[in-house]
């Protein structure tokens, strides 16, 4: 008797991505920051950023403007930029590739996790800019302005 394959969705993928990825450890993310650039930000996001919902998109979006703060302390600075260069990366433990969402979930777990940790510094302001990003990138009309800024 055969037997029926699971259908993978974006919540088993996220709890899959959860599962492999605990515990997370913070030296471990910051070993990323060295493929994070602004060039490869801005080609990830001119790649997928339409297709992104507002659960990963604005996540990310986040994660970048507290980098942008000059408030932010040096090891903040240093999770974040291990977190982005997570995201721009397209071979990563869930491939980007996947169908739909599915290849973000592991993304939007080390997002959330290093946002988790360092909450104190997203501020109102940070808010609204990534939330004017977010409108932005995903504005029906927004064909070739996914810049952030």
């Amino acid at each position: 008797m055969a037997r029926r394959r699971k259908k993978l969705t974006f919540w088993s993928a996220w709890q899959l991505a959860q599962s492999q990825m605990n515990p997370i450890h913070l030296e471990d993310v910051e070993g990323y920051a060295k493929h994070f650039s602004e060039a490869s930000f801005q080609k990830k996001l001119q790649m997928v950023g339409k297709t992104l919902g507002e659960n990963i998109l604005l996540p990310v979006l986040r994660a970048y403007y507290v980098l942008q703060s000059p408030t932010v302390s040096m090891r903040e600075k240093a999770l974040l930029l291990g977190a982005l260069g997570y995201f721009v990366l397209p071979l990563d433990f869930i491939p980007d590739f996947l169908p739909g969402l599915l290849g973000f979930t592991d993304d939007l777990v080390v997002i959330t996790f290093i946002l988790k940790h360092i909450k104190d510094s997203i501020t109102p302001e940070i808010n609204r800019q990534a939330m004017v990003a977010y409108r932005r990138i995903t504005a029906p009309c927004a064909r070739h302005d996914v810049s952030p800024m």
